[in-house]
């Protein structure tokens, strides 16, 4: 099977009924310097359109995209052969290839210069003298439009496969099954990103001078790097099954399947060594993504599992099951699950399930170096309550150091689920299912908002962060903020499916829709705050729909499909429910093919922005 998607990007200049472009803004533009007195100030030449609160910005989203470009390949392919009538070996071959692109608005970034250096760019021009009265550096901050947006372009390659063999023995099946996947993925900013203190040092000689234009400005060629990251993730996992009856019941046999898994997996990842080295400034630029991003890290599990379905009663089944691991880092668990389904009349049937999970952190939330991550942030210590007229109420910006932690525990879970299944006549089924999910010791990315909310409380923060302030005015001037245990979430929900099939000479006919409502979304941003509802937030509506009709004749398949998505807030202002159709068309073929062909989004139909129901 081969498969191949492409998407082409969404620019913000597309749309922009979604975002205030004043939001957008950074400081810099044509440029901005610290007169005599240490304020900034606007470059003479900033157009009267970029001038705010007293600076010179630029509106970064205007060459920025919403959806970046996507393209994916994906091959599979599967084989069997018999040996002899009880033996068989089977296996999979299967890669995948991913290619993006991101685009930003050029970036802004300061610099410090000497004064003479300062007053000699400016000698001889309208701004001439603009630094007499300067003593020691001199502070720029300007936009790199010499260089053009910043680009990013990331390829990622999967590739695997597994070698099986099964039989028979007796009453019973047995299988023994290996697998090896491998991953490699580079990410590079093939534009955009610059040596700082080579711009500084072409400043100083003249060679690049950002009050000039035409051929007196320069170039910034010399200072332009490509910062990357390469990683690699390998896994190989042999598993061994045995399946049969066990025992004898009035009401039935018992039915079991027991097995064994071990896996070794493991990874790395290195950076271009610029972005870590202080003549870079790794932190001035988004490529300092890719700084810190190194690291290696390795692990073996041993599991055993059991799984057994029991016919106790007439119309009644029940699974019972339990799965121990051993991991080589964090020791073992054992996890059971218990399910049943009771149909006590033929069209009628009821069931449910009960069970508890085990994940343990992945190799890259342990072992990944540090790095430096770009956040925007409300500081609630500075701003407790939102005002216009406190300075610290504005969304602020910084680079935190994040990265893995050694010292994390593992996620559980706890989940249950209960529902009914009706089929008034032959055919047609309905379906109802609610469910509910704990998550305990949730990893993840600490928000510094809410680490400033608990700071304020007066929380001690030291075990979660560490949150470094000036002395004087109180900012933040440093942040370190690992991978954390983060506390819980808790979800409940409501599931409805009907499906109905026609059958007719011409063709069969299929008629599904599926209503998801998610009752609870309760989590919280760190390990000792509050749990929050944020059901019907952004990206958590309250309720979801998909809606399925296709006719299948002469082995083509048409379907058209309908998703509807509810309505959200976000920050205060409510975003409209959204539909999107698609349209797919599939043929079977003799020769044991299937060949697809299919669009999204047919209408074009933009995401809705307020409260009209688009």
């Amino acid at each position: 099977m081969i498969t191949f998607n492409e998407r082409a990007s969404l620019a913000w200049n597309q749309r922009p009924d979604l975002i205030d472009r004043l939001s957008t803004s950074i400081y810099g533009g044509v440029g901005n310097y610290r007169d005599a007195d240490g304020k900034w100030q606007p470059f003479p030449n900033c157009p009267a359109s970029q001038l705010y609160n007293g600076s010179c910005v630029a509106f970064y989203a205007d060459e920025s995209v919403v959806i970046p470009a996507v393209s994916t390949l994906g091959i599979l392919s599967n084989f069997e052969y018999s040996v002899h009538d009880e033996i068989e070996v089977f296996g999979n071959i299967w890669g995948f290839r991913k290619e993006s692109s991101y685009n930003w608005g050029p970036y802004s970034s300061t610099f410090q210069i000497s004064q003479s250096a300062a007053a000699g760019m400016v000698e001889g021009t309208v701004n001439d003298g603009l630094f007499d009265n300067h003593t020691g550096e001199v502070s720029l901050q300007f936009q790199l439009t010499d260089l053009g947006p910043e680009t990013r372009e990331i390829e990622a390659n999967m590739f695997g496969g597994g070698l099986g063999i099964r039989g028979f023995l007796g009453e019973y099946d047995w299988e023994l099954y290996i697998t090896e996947d491998r991953s490699h993925k580079s990410d590079v900013q093939v534009n955009g990103a610059i040596n700082k203190r080579a711009v500084t040092e072409l400043m100083e000689n003249g060679s690049f001078n950002p009050f000039a234009t035409g051929a007196a400005r320069g170039s910034l060629d010399d200072a332009e790097i490509a910062p990357f990251l390469l990683a690699e993730n390998y896994s190989r996992e042999i598993t061994t099954q045995f399946t049969g009856p066990i025992y004898q019941l009035p009401t039935g046999t018992i039915e079991a399947a027991i097995g064994l898994i071990h896996l070794n997996e493991g990874f790395s990842a290195k950076n271009d060594p610029i972005v870590d080295r202080p003549e870079a400034d790794g932190r001035s630029f988004s490529g300092a993504n890719f700084s810190g991003y190194k690291g290696t890290g390795s692990r073996s599990v041993s599991s055993a599992f059991l799984e057994a379905s029991i016919p106790a009663y007439d119309g009644l089944q029940i699974q019972a099951a339990a799965r121990f691991d051993s991991y080589s880092d964090f020791g073992s668990t054992v996890n059971p699950k218990m399910a049943f389904r009771y149909q006590p009349i033929e069209r009628l049937y009821i069931r449910g399930s009960a069970r508890t999970g085990f994940k343990a952190p992945t190799l890259d939330e342990l072992y990944r170096s540090q790095y430096s991550q770009f956040v925007r942030y409300t500081d609630r210590l500075l701003c407790p309550v939102d005002d216009d007229y406190n300075n610290n109420c504005r969304s602020k910006s910084m680079y935190i150091q994040a990265g893995g932690n050694p010292d994390l525990e593992e996620e559980g879970s706890e989940s249950f689920s209960y529902g009914v299944g009706f089929e008034p006549i032959n055919q047609l089924s309905f379906t109802a299912d609610y469910w509910s999910i704990l998550l305990k010791n949730t990893i993840g990315y600490q928000s510094l908002t809410a680490l400033t909310e608990a700071e304020a409380t007066g929380a001690d923060l030291s075990k979660y962060a560490q949150i470094t302030r000036d002395a004087t005015t109180g900012e933040i001037t440093n942040v370190v903020a690992l991978n954390q245990n983060l506390g819980r979430k808790e979800l409940k929900g409501l599931d409805y499916t009907i499906n109905y099939r026609l059958n007719f000479d011409w063709g069969k006919f299929r008629f599904k829709t599926h209503y998801s409502n998610l009752l609870s979304y309760k989590n919280k941003d760190w390990p000792a705050a509050a749990l929050e509802e944020s059901a019907g937030t952004f990206g958590r509506p309250r309720w979801r729909a998909k809606n399925l009709i296709s006719w299948t004749y002469s082995g083509v398949t048409t379907s058209w499909t309908t998703l509807i998505t509810g309505p959200q807030n976000i920050d205060g202002a409510d975003i409209g429910d959204y539909n999107e159709h698609g349209i797919h068309v599939r043929y079977q073929a003799s020769w044991d093919a299937k060949i697809g062909l299919g669009v999204q989004n047919v209408f074009d139909r933009p995401i809705p922005s307020n409260e009209d129901r688009l």
